[in-house]
């Protein structure tokens, strides 16, 4: 069982402004014919699953706000994409054992997939070019499975940043 964790604000910006970084400099480099994990995603999903999963909308608000004033695309759209696919995740994490890694796992990777096809509908919605069809539905699946795979370095290093202490379960036998 996680502890009751609220992080600081200061340490919590630093490490959005971190993961931004991250995004935008050290995976292209990782990039696998133009799927890039993404690292605010993994951010956000971390902070619903294992943080604060009564506040992840707020953060994700703030993330999506923060990858908006760093990507060439129209403003609010990753916004309300974050804040959308943020109460995805909250719906999902009140139903279902946070802890568990295979919940993690499947959780990082519905909200992935949901706030990435979010974003390609507002994209459509805004701009009169922008494609919907099978090709967009497969790369935003390709990138989400991209992303889920950096959760066993990822969520580790973010709980020692955030110094999550785990608490031992006690399982009632009656």
């Amino acid at each position: 069982m996680q502890a009751s964790l609220k992080p600081s604000h200061l340490r919590l910006t630093a490490v959005s402004f971190f993961v931004i970084w991250l995004q935008m400099a050290v995976f292209p480099v990782i990039a696998f014919r133009d799927i890039v994990p993404d690292s605010p995603l993994l951010l956000v999903a971390f902070f619903g699953l294992i943080l604060d999963r009564e506040r992840v909308v707020v953060y994700a608000f703030f993330a999506g706000f923060l990858k908006d004033l760093f990507v060439n695309s129209y403003f609010g759209l990753e916004t309300a994409s974050f804040v959308l696919g943020a109460i995805v995740l909250n719906q999902i994490t009140s139903r279902f054992d946070r802890e568990d890694p295979w919940v993690q796992a499947w959780a990082t990777f519905l909200f992935s997939f949901f706030v990435l096809v979010a974003f390609c509908l507002f994209s459509a919605v805004v701009e009169e070019r922008a494609p919907v069809h099978f090709l967009v539905w497969v790369k935003s699946l390709s990138i989400a499975g991209y992303t889920v795979i950096f959760i066993p370095v990822v969520f580790p290093l973010f709980k020692s940043i955030f110094r999550v202490q785990t608490l031992t379960r006690q399982y009632e036998l009656f």
